[in-house]
């Protein structure tokens, strides 16, 4: 216990002051930590006082569109938490009465719901001692125990488990969890851990024996993959009846569901001239075509697997045919309506003469794309 009381009172006097920490409202626990899964507390704020507003309850949220979902979303990344929450959000309300889940094994059932979430969930808005693991609390841990070795081993995923079901303080385990958590966001920290400040440090055995730079053994990252890939802006028509051709995500990639310029993809290099006017023609007779140009910079797009390499062409038609199953027009004031990803939102944010000033004329504002 005089683990759980330390780390406790460490915790009361250091914590950063989070809307979520006040409340025990289930959806807005549940809200932050899929928010905060893979997102720095930093940039996941503005999204959760974001998202929180546009969806106030499970009601509103089941409710919703997916492009509804998925434009508070955008820029966040990882749109399948996005899409697994507006799921699970509808079996809440198809399936519970609206709702939200109160036992483990019930959250377990949600879309989107793994064993991490789910003892959040349960001990910060029920009090059920369930231990959260997830990388800090590894990290924390790892340390405080000197476990060498990768920790997806299972033994030491076993030892880690097994020390957090022991240690977790039963009379509040909620704050306890949320902890190790911050512990290891704000003292614990991956490279250079603020040791002199850490509460544990009296009885942590990488401190004690400095080893604080080799646990947790760091795997050897994966090698990403280079895409190249060429965006076709085309548009059509005069001042305030322009017209964009968008096309959607579909299939299982990162990207379902959002909005977006038709694109080739290459490997290796960006395609020559020849191979790109033939694809251009897969999309619009050469008679349709009456200007086209290149923008000045490519843009570099790192991903979890992969690095994106883009360059966009903006062309000028006469005329735009709609074709659901690859591309379609759109009016060009309308675009903010569509969830894109960040790589397409930084790249209109940096020609604000075709795109923001459209939609300022409609809104009365220029953070349209801006996170």
């Amino acid at each position: 216990m005089e683990f759980s009381h330390s780390l406790i009172s460490w915790y009361n006097r250091s914590k950063r002051d989070l809307p979520w920490r006040t409340t025990n409202d289930p959806y807005r626990i549940w809200v932050s930590e899929i928010i905060l899964q893979q997102t720095r507390v930093q940039q996941g704020l503005s999204y959760y006082n974001r998202f929180i507003e546009k969806f106030p309850d499970i009601q509103t949220l089941a409710g919703a569109d997916e492009n509804e979902v998925l434009k508070v979303w955008e820029g966040l990344g990882y749109y399948s938490r996005a899409r697994n929450m507006l799921i699970a959000a509808r079996q809440i309300s198809s399936g519970h009465g609206g709702l939200f889940p109160s036992t483990y094994d019930d959250l377990l059932t949600l879309s989107g719901i793994g064993d991490y979430t789910a003892a959040a969930i349960t001990s910060i808005a029920y009090g059920l001692p369930y231990p959260v693991i997830d990388g800090n609390v590894k990290r924390v841990v790892s340390r405080l125990l000197g476990i060498r070795g990768r920790l997806d081993m299972q033994e030491n995923r076993k030892i880690l488990s097994v020390f957090l079901q022991e240690n977790i303080d039963k009379e509040d385990p909620g704050t306890f969890n949320q902890a190790v958590m911050e512990l290891g966001a704000l003292v614990c920290k991956p490279s250079l851990p603020d040791c002199g400040l850490c509460p544990l440090s009296v009885s942590c055995v990488a401190y004690k024996s400095g080893l604080t730079h080799l646990i947790p053994f760091r795997k050897e990252q994966t090698v990403k993959v280079e895409l190249y890939r060429d965006y076709f802006v085309i548009l059509s028509g005069v001042e305030d009846d322009r017209q964009l051709l968008i096309s959607r995500s579909s299939g299982s990639g990162i990207w379902k569901g959002l909005f977006g310029f038709p694109y080739r993809e290459s490997s290796g290099s960006f395609p020559d001239a020849g191979e790109l006017k033939h694809f251009l023609l897969s999309l619009l007779p050469l008679r349709k075509v009456r200007h086209v140009s290149i923008a000045d910079n490519a843009y570099r797009h790192v991903l979890s697997h992969r690095i994106i390499h883009a360059r966009f062409h903006f062309i000028e038609a006469t005329g735009l045919n709609a074709d659901p199953e690859t591309a379609y027009p759109v009016h060009l004031n309308s675009i903010h309506q569509y969830p894109f990803p960040r790589l397409l939102k930084r790249f209109m944010e940096e020609h604000p003469e075709m795109f923001v000033k459209k939609i300022a004329s409609e809104r009365g504002t220029k953070s349209d794309f801006r996170d």
